[in-house]
């Protein structure tokens, strides 16, 4: 039996269960929301989660864990009040079914053979920095500060540079429009008016691009896709900023075998089994790592390719 986490919006996950069914694979599927009852019997290994739905998964029968995204929630009947008594109990039965929650992610991750997982999720982007330049792949120079002298030298030292979010992308939406703060460039004239402090600020070299790589990795095999998006003005400093009108060209991609190696050992010292890789190629032919996403949409990797990574990613869970 095959276990996975998803939530009920994600069209990715629909598409590899669909392989699953055409292969008459046996699973099941857990949104985020779906409520359930947990049971967990440590004298004779028994563990189980009950969901409202009266479907029961055995976690210790299960062949394999996939982990899409998304928590786990569990029934949890909460006191009707507002004083400080009644929210202090309210606050305890929430962490208890976190602790609960926290547990069996850490069961699946370390019992069964598990493609992803809830702390694969949180994974530090500096981190993911860090580790790569130790590998020996080439990375944007990086500043993390909160001083504008700091911030002056840099651009001083770099000329064009670039600033992305530290974690995630900030997504806000007001009235009818949508927000979105991805990489964007940041001028002298900016830094100039900070303050003399502020709050962190992720600063990097702009790296002037022959085209971008979106590469998406699954146990051992890269699948690479070469985005073109430095054609279109809209799309040179982020492919994030996608041009719904006319849409980057996207071909398959054969990474080279010496760069195969190095990204290779870098999802192995990150202890993740997939992701989604984020690289630039400079004109000169340098590969240059951005980040790594551990779960990575893949879509817009597999259908301009044609590489069905759906039904690949159904295969590995069947395996």
């Amino acid at each position: 039996m095959i276990l996975i986490l998803s939530v009920n919006y994600d069209q990715t996950t629909s598409h590899v269960i669909n392989w699953l069914l055409y292969n008459n694979i046996q699973f099941t599927r857990i949104n985020e929301g779906d409520l359930m009852d947990a049971e967990i019997n440590l004298s004779n290994n028994l563990l189980m989660l009950h969901l409202i739905n009266g479907t029961t998964c055995k976690l210790n029968e299960l062949t394999k864990y996939w982990y899409r995204r998304g928590h786990l929630i569990f029934t949890n009947r909460l006191l009707i009040g507002e004083n400080d008594i009644v929210l202090k109990i309210n606050n305890h039965k929430n962490d208890n079914n976190k602790d609960i929650a926290k547990f069996i992610h850490s069961y699946l991750q370390t019992h069964i053979n598990s493609v992803g997982s809830c702390i694969d999720n949180s994974l530090n982007k500096l981190t993911e920095l860090t580790v790569a330049k130790k590998i020996g792949i080439l990375i944007p120079d990086t500043l993390i500060t909160t001083c504008k002298q700091s911030a002056l030298n840099f651009i001083n030292t770099h000329k064009n540079i670039i600033t992305k979010p530290i974690k995630r992308s900030l997504n806000l939406k007001i009235d009818d429009a949508n927000f979105y703060w991805n990489t964007i460039i940041v001028a002298r004239e900016d830094i100039e008016q900070y303050p003399e402090t502020f709050s962190p600020i992720k600063l990097q070299s702009y790296i002037d691009k022959a085209f971008e790589l979106r590469v998406f990795y699954l146990e051992g095999v890269f699948y690479a896709s070469a985005i073109f998006s430095q054609n279109d003005e809209q799309t040179k400093i982020d492919f994030r900023n996608y041009n719904d009108f006319n849409p980057n060209r996207v071909i398959p991609y054969n990474l080279p075998k010496e760069q195969r190696i190095k990204f290779k050992k870098l999802m192995q010292e990150l202890n993740l089994k997939s992701g989604s890789l984020d690289i630039v190629v400079t004109k000169s032919g340098d590969y240059v790592f951005l980040e790594v996403n551990p779960i990575g949409q893949f879509s817009q990797v597999s259908k301009p390719c044609n590489y069905y990574l759906e039904k690949q990613m159904a295969m590995c869970l069947a395996n």
